[in-house]
């Protein structure tokens, strides 16, 4: 997998984080909506975790953070022109085509929001401090992939039923309420990587020895 840490990986992430949002305009216009509105805070967010996940791959690259973070940008704007694509095919009424595998695409997309936790978790070695961690996660993991697994389901019931009601979002009506129970997790992994904190001195003296800090990368 070493082929995949290379620098031109890295940019060409970046490079499709710019191109994803670039398509956020015209498709926000065909929805009827304010690409600002659309997009809004995601799109910032994006765009920063773009930026830093590249210096620190560039930098890094055999750090998992930095990859993490890269693949964080073009997957938040994806979702958001998806959605808009869904808008555009099932609530506008227009027969776009692949709408059927962008509704899809779009749901499935959504438990990509699960590397939020694990890049804290990961913080700043890019690795975990424990066997008990590594369990933990691996729990995680197979929980996000139920949650991806019921998400296609969900969607291909939805298509095959004829119930693809959608709303502003693209996200649709039938998944309303349905992640509460899958990102209840997160807070605790927010907890716990709080108290794993207290542990700052043993930390930071890793991250020292795993390379010169910013700014002599």
């Amino acid at each position: 997998m070493n082929w995949l840490r290379r620098p031109a990986t890295a940019w060409t992430l970046a490079g499709l984080t710019v191109l994803l949002t670039a398509a956020l305009v015209p498709l926000s216009l065909a929805a009827r909506q304010n690409p600002f509105a659309a997009g809004g805070a995601n799109v910032v967010i994006s765009l920063a975790f773009g930026v830093v996940g590249l210096v620190v791959a560039w930098h890094r690259p055999r750090n998992p953070i930095g990859w993490f973070m890269l693949a964080l940008g073009p997957g938040f704007i994806s979702q958001i022109d998806s959605g808009l694509y869904d808008v555009i095919s099932y609530r506008l009424g227009h027969q776009l085509p692949l709408a059927p595998a962008v509704l899809v695409s779009y749901h499935v997309s959504e438990p990509s929001l699960a590397l939020l936790p694990l890049i804290i978790l990961l913080f700043p070695d890019g690795r975990l401090s424990s066997r008990a961690w590594r369990r933990a996660v691996s729990g995680y993991l197979i929980l996000t992939l139920a949650d991806v697994i019921v998400q296609a389901q969900m969607s291909v019931y939805a298509i095959t039923h004829h119930r693809t009601e959608v709303d502003t979002s693209g996200q649709l009506l039938l998944s309303h309420g349905v992640y509460g129970a899958f990102f209840a997790p997160v807070g605790i992994i927010f907890f716990a990587r709080s108290r794993r904190s207290r542990l700052g001195s043993r930390t930071r003296w890793t991250w020292t020895r795993s390379g010169p800090t910013w700014p002599g990368w």
